[in-house]
């Protein structure tokens, strides 16, 4: 039985800081943990800008899902913009230029164009919608807590 030790049992060589860290409570170097502040703070400011710049597809792609209840497909979108007096928008630019999720490096393309949560918290229309899905997220930790270890999936 001569393997590795799984991820969590084994020990690591830290250095100075490493070490430091340890000893402060937290497993991430100081330095690191300013890299990935950083790192989040240009995150999101480059996604409130994309959302002040697409505002208008933001509210028309969550008017179509909430009226057919799936996510417009991006050339329903693209003809939706040019047939109307409104703003113009390149839907395909706009959804390139959109930042991925926190944490992930590239943003997965589909024909659909989906929002987050992040996207529709900034639209009225959505708020009974999101204040619904807290609401059941919330009921089904309660359940989960309050259920025996067995019946727990």
């Amino acid at each position: 039985m001569g393997g590795r030790a799984p991820p969590h049992q084994r020990r690591v060589a830290l250095g100075d800081e490493g070490r430091a860290a340890a000893q402060n409570g937290s497993s991430i170097p100081n330095g690191k943990i300013a890299l990935m502040s950083e790192a989040r703070r240009a995150w999101e400011r480059a996604n409130k800008a994309w959302m002040e710049e697409y505002f208008v597809l933001i509210q028309a792609t969550f008017a179509s899902f909430w009226e057919k209840g799936e996510w417009p497909e991006e050339r329903a979108l693209t003809r939706k913009f040019a047939q109307s007096s409104g703003p113009r928008i390149d839907v395909a630019r706009a959804v390139q230029a959109q930042p991925p999720g926190l944490g992930l490096a590239a943003r997965v393309t589909f024909r659909h164009v989906s929002l987050g949560v992040r996207h529709l918290l900034g639209v009225p229309e959505a708020r009974q919608m999101l204040n619904l899905l807290v609401a059941i997220g919330s009921r089904a930790a309660e359940i989960y807590k309050t259920t025996e270890d067995e019946t727990r999936l």
